[in-house]
C-alpha cells in the first residue's frame, strides 16, 4: 500500500516484478482490510504531519491491526530505528517517541 502512488510511480514497472500497489486510505479501516487480504507482505510508512502525533500511532495500530487479521506473513513498517533509544530513554524529540508506541 502506498501512498498517492498514481503520482509517483507507475504500476506497469513494479508489476511486472511482482509488486501490486494497492490503495487504502489509514482513516478508512475496512479499506485497509480490504487492501491488505491476501497480501504476503505489507511494507508501511506513517507520517505525524497530515494529523499530528496521536493520529500516526492511531494509523500505525489500524493497519498493523488489518494486516494481523488477514494473515499477512510479513509486516515490514518503516520508521526510525532505536526510537525508543535516540534520545537516551527521554523521547525528547517529538517525532521520535511517537514511533515507539
Amino acid at each position: 500500500m502506498t501512498r498517492r502512488s498514481a503520482v509517483r510511480f507507475g504500476p506497469t514497472p513494479l508489476k511486472t516484478r511482482g509488486i501490486e500497489i494497492v490503495k487504502g486510505d489509514y482513516s478508512d479501516y475496512g479499506s485497509l482490510l480490504r487492501a491488505v487480504k491476501d497480501m504476503d507482505t505489507v511494507f508501511a510508512v506513517t507520517t505525524p504531519f497530515e494529523g499530528g502525533a496521536p493520529e500516526e500511532i492511531e494509523q500505525g495500530k489500524a493497519l498493523t491491526d488489518a494486516a494481523i487479521k488477514s494473515g499477512v506473513g510479513h509486516f515490514i513498517y518503516s520508521c526510525v530505528a532505536s526510537a525508543d533509544q535516540l534520545t537516551g530513554g527521554r523521547n525528547s524529540i517529538y517525532l521520535f517517541g511517537n514511533l515507539w508506541s
